[in-house]
């Protein structure tokens, strides 16, 4: 077998760790041979003791249910219930709360003018004429949303 372990090698022996296959499937003479396929082998050993060793700490004792109800029946005893006086100053505090924030905003929208309609956006993107010499001259009137389009005719370079 070569220095590198294969994939199918690695597999067959996991199955054999793993009790997957019998004794006799011939991985005890490459592990007797193979000197790489012992420490994959030996590596295997350790994660599964040190998997072991970390499922058996996780266990732990049952809670003390007894300990725990008198904690808890202690805790409450003392309780401090919400009485009528705390409750009318809590809701005193949240109306005042309310209404500081709501009288700036009160009169928001009431009376107000209307908002003026927003105006025509004309867009007169190329004027074309087969004039010579001529200037387009273009004038957005957006009040009416009219565009008027005219042309300059250069008289001199014409001849006229």
């Amino acid at each position: 077998m070569d220095n590198q372990m294969n994939e199918e090698t690695r597999n067959r022996l996991t199955a054999w760790f793993d009790g997957e296959l019998p004794d006799d499937s011939g991985v005890k003479d490459l592990l007797e041979k193979d000197p790489e396929a012992r420490a994959f082998i030996d590596d295997l050993r350790q994660m599964r003791k040190v998997l072991s060793g970390a499922h058996s700490r996780a266990q732990s004792e049952a809670p003390d249910w007894e300990e725990f109800s008198q904690r808890l029946d202690e805790s409450s005893s003392g309780s401090k219930l919400l009485t009528l006086p705390r409750a009318i100053g809590a809701v005193a505090a949240v109306m005042a709360l309310g209404m500081a924030l709501w009288i700036p905003f009160r009169n928001v929208g009431i009376n107000q003018p209307t908002a003026q309609p927003e105006l025509m956006v004309n867009s007169v993107e190329m004027v074309e004429t087969d004039i010579e010499n001529a200037t387009p001259v273009v004038y957005l009137d957006q009040p009416s949303g009219w565009t008027v389009v005219w042309v300059l005719e250069d008289t001199e370079s014409a001849g006229i």
